[in-house]
C-alpha cells in the first residue's frame, strides 16, 4: 500500500508556506509580482459525468486532487460552473497551497449566451457579478471567462456585440469594486472560418470593451502529428500579432485506438511557441466515458484517493520537461497595437461599428467598492451594482433561478481552516483567554514542525515509488516517454487548399464534451458552448 499511504502523505499534510503571486497582464504576456512571466500549465477539472457539479466545494477531495496535480507539475486548473450557494474557502486554499490558480467559467447552465437569441440581461449582470464578488478575493484566481466556444458558425457570430457588451459591462463592475485587475477571457471553437475574427473583434477598439486574454480549444494536434502537418504554423502566424495574452484553453485530442504522448504541449510550452503563447491546458482530470480523464475515481461517487493512469505519467514526463523561462517585465516592451476590427462579410456577420447592447436600467457608475477584499466567503460589502429588482437571479447558483446568497454560502468550518489539511481539528476561533490563545499558538507550530517533516517523508516514498524502488512498483506501469518537439521555425502559411488539419465541428466536438457525448442541441444553447 505504499502508493496510496504516499500519495495521502502528500496530499494532507501540505500547507501554504508563502501567499501565491496574483497574475496580470503586460502587452501580449503575463507576469507575476515578481516580474517573471508565467506560462499556463493546466488541466480541466471535474469530478463527474455530470455538467453541474461545483468541484471547488468539497474542501477534503480538493486537498487530496491539489496534491496530485501538484505532483503532476500543473500550475492552473480550468473550473467551468461553481455554486455561489457553497463555500470555496477550503479549495481555494488548497489549491493555492500547491501553488495552482484557477481559471474560472463565470456561465452556467442556465445562466449563459443562447445562440440562437442572443441576449445580454440584468439577470446574467447579477449573476457573473455575484461570482465575481465570490472569487476576485482570491490571489489565485487567474482569469474570468465570460463565453466558451459561444461562436461556431456563421449565424452564431451575431453573439459577439453581446459577449463585448458583457466584458464591458464586467470590467466596468470589476474596476468600481476595487478588485485587482483580474484578466476577462474568452475561449474560442477550434474553427478555422471565426477564430481569428472573434480574436480580433473582442480585442479591437476601446481597450474597456476588449478582453484581456484569448484562448483557444484546439484539437486539430491528434497522435502522432507535427506543427506542420496540424497546422499549428498558422496558427503561429495568426497571433503573433494580437495585443494580448493568446493561450490554449482547451487542448489533448486523443486518437482513437491510442493514448496521448501529449507532443503538442511540449511544442505549445516549447522555445518557439513560447514567444506567442502563453501557456496550455489539458482536457481533463476525470477519466469519463470519452475517455480522456487522467485518473480515475473508482468508488462510485467520484471522491477519494483516485488512479492514475498511464496518461498522468505521460503528461507528467512533459511538464516535467516543458520549462519556459519568457522575458522578465522589465526586460518587455510591448509593441503590438490593437488590431482593426474585421469587417462584415460572408462568414462574419458583424457590424464593427453598431453601437454595443445595453441592460436597461443598469447604473454600473452607481457600484461602489468593497471595503473589505478578502479570501473568504466572509468578505465586507459596501455597494452593488444597481440592478432592477425584477426577481431575477443575482446569486451563483445553477441549482435555483431566484436571488441566491452571494460570497460563498453557510459558515463552514471544515472550510476555513488556517492550513489546507495540516491543523483540521484544532479549534483556534473563538479563544477569548490569552493563555489559550498561547497554548494554540504553540501547538499549531508543533504540527507544522511534524507536518514539515512528514512532508519531506511523504515525498521521499513518491520518488522511491517513481524511481521504482517501492514495494509493489511491480503492478504498476512505468512512465510513457514524451518526445521534444524539438526547435521548430515556424514556416510560411499554407494554401487554402493544404488546409486539411482542420476537424469538423461535430467530430471535434464528439472528443472533448464534457458530459462525454455529442450534446444535444438545446444543452448546447443552454451553455453557450
Amino acid at each position: 500500500m505504499l502508493r496510496i499511504v504516499s500519495l495521502f502523505l502528500l496530499c494532507v499534510v501540505s500547507y501554504r508556506v508563502d501567499a501565491i503571486s496574483p497574475i496580470s497582464v503586460k502587452g501580449t504576456k503575463l507576469y507575476d509580482e515578481d516580474g517573471n512571466q508565467f506560462f499556463v500549465k493546466g488541466i480541466a477539472y471535474s469530478r463527474t459525468n455530470s455538467a453541474i457539479v461545483d468541484v471547488l466545494a468539497d474542501t477534503n477531495q480538493c486537498q487530496v486532487d491539489a496534491g496530485l496535480m501538484k505532483n503532476l507539475g500543473v500550475n492552473t486548473i480550468r473550473v467551468y460552473i461553481v455554486d455561489g450557494l457553497e463555500s470555496h474557502d477550503g479549495c481555494m486554499q488548497a489549491f493555492e497551497s500547491q501553488g495552482i490558480y484557477v481559471w474560472l467559467d463565470l456561465l452556467t447552465p442556465m445562466v449563459a449566451f443562447n445562440r440562437e437569441h442572443p441576449e445580454w440581461t440584468m439577470a446574467m449582470y447579477n449573476n457573473w457579478t455575484a461570482t465575481i464578488d465570490a472569487f476576485a478575493g482570491y490571489d489565485n484566481i487567474l482569469f474570468f471567462t465570460v463565453g466558451n466556444e459561444v461562436i461556431n458558425d456563421i449565424d452564431s457570430t451575431k453573439c459577439a456585440p453581446y459577449i463585448k457588451a458583457a466584458v464591458r459591462d464586467i470590467k466596468a463592475f470589476r474596476d468600481a469594486r476595487g478588485y485587482r485587475p483580474i484578466p476577462i477571457a474568452y475561449s474560442a471553437a477550434d474553427i478555422i472560418n471565426f477564430r481569428q475574427s472573434t480574436a480580433e473583434y473582442l480585442a479591437c477598439g476601446d481597450p474597456s470593451d476588449g478582453i484581456d486574454v484569448f484562448g483557444m480549444n484546439m484539437y486539430s494536434w491528434c497522435g502522432n502529428s507535427s506543427i506542420y502537418s496540424s497546422g499549428y504554423d498558422v496558427l503561429y502566424e495568426e497571433y503573433q500579432a494580437m495585443n494580448i495574452p493568446v493561450l490554449f484553453s482547451e487542448t489533448g485530442c486523443k486518437p482513437e485506438s491510442d493514448t496521448r504522448n501529449f507532443d503538442e504541449v511540449s511544442a505549445m510550452l516549447g522555445p518557439v511557441f513560447q514567444a506567442v503563447f502563453s501557456g496550455t491546458v489539458v482536457y481533463e482530470w476525470k477519466y469519463e466515458a470519452n475517455e480522456y480523464g487522467i485518473v480515475n475515481y473508482t468508488n462510485g461517487d467520484n471522491k477519494g484517493f483516485p488512479t492514475t493512469l498511464p496518461e498522468y505519467n505521460s503528461l507528467r514526463t512533459v511538464l516535467s520537461t516543458a520549462n519556459p523561462t519568457g522575458t522578465t517585465m522589465k526586460d518587455y516592451t510591448p509593441s503590438n497595437t490593437a488590431p482593426v476590427c474585421p469587417k462584415s462579410d460572408h462568414d462574419w456577420r458583424v457590424d464593427a461599428n453598431a453601437a454595443l447592447p445595453t441592460i436597461a436600467g443598469l447604473k454600473t457608475e452607481s457600484v461602489t467598492a468593497r471595503t473589505t477584499i478578502s479570501g473568504t466567503s466572509t468578505a465586507t460589502q459596501t455597494g452593488t451594482a444597481a440592478a432592477v429588482d425584477s426577481g431575477q437571479p443575482s446569486g451563483t447558483s445553477f441549482s435555483s433561478a431566484g436571488n441566491g446568497q452571494v460570497g460563498g454560502g453557510a459558515s463552514d468550518s471544515d472550510n476555513r481552516s488556517l492550513a489546507t489539511g495540516v491543523i483540521a481539528g484544532i479549534a483556534v476561533g473563538g479563544i477569548a483567554a490569552g493563555a489559550a490563545a498561547m497554548f494554540a499558538a504553540f501547538f499549531i507550530f508543533r504540527k507544522r514542525k511534524t507536518a514539515k517533516r512528514q512532508q519531506q517523508e511523504a515525498q521521499t516514498a513518491i520518488a522511491n515509488y517513481q524511481n521504482g524502488s517501492g514495494d509493489e512498483t511491480h503492478i504498476y506501469k512505468k512512465e510513457l516517454p514524451a518526445d521534444s518537439a524539438g526547435h521548430y521555425a515556424p514556416k510560411q502559411e499554407l494554401p487554402n487548399d493544404n488546409m486539411i488539419h482542420e476537424l469538423g465541428h461535430d467530430e471535434r466536438r464528439i472528443y472533448h464534451e464534457m458530459d462525454g457525448n455529442a450534446p444535444a442541441e438545446d444543452n448546447i444553447h443552454d451553455r453557450g458552448e
